[in-house]
């Protein structure tokens, strides 16, 4: 699990949305637990779902400018690619 967060924040960071990354820091392993702990039946659904919507708020607020930082990127890459050939 932490590595994939590392890689995931990795690629955040790769494509500068970096407030994402942030917030994948600080949430991505207690949500990742909470999903676990809520499919082995450890926790209650309503616990659960207390953590959805502040997480879920974080990544509305930032989703715009990681769409525009994602297409940029892309652009990017694509432009590479073109001098190659």
């Amino acid at each position: 699990m932490r590595n994939y967060l590392c890689q995931l924040t990795s690629a955040l960071l790769k494509i500068d949305a970096v407030n994402l990354a942030c917030n994948l820091n600080k949430h991505g392993e207690d949500l990742w637990k909470a999903i676990i702990l809520l499919e082995n039946n450890e926790i209650i659904e309503e616990e659960f779902y207390k953590l959805v919507p502040l997480v879920d708020s974080l990544y509305a607020k930032e989703q715009e400018r990681f769409q525009h930082q994602l297409e940029n990127y892309f652009v990017q890459i694509h432009n590479e690619i073109l001098e190659l050939i």
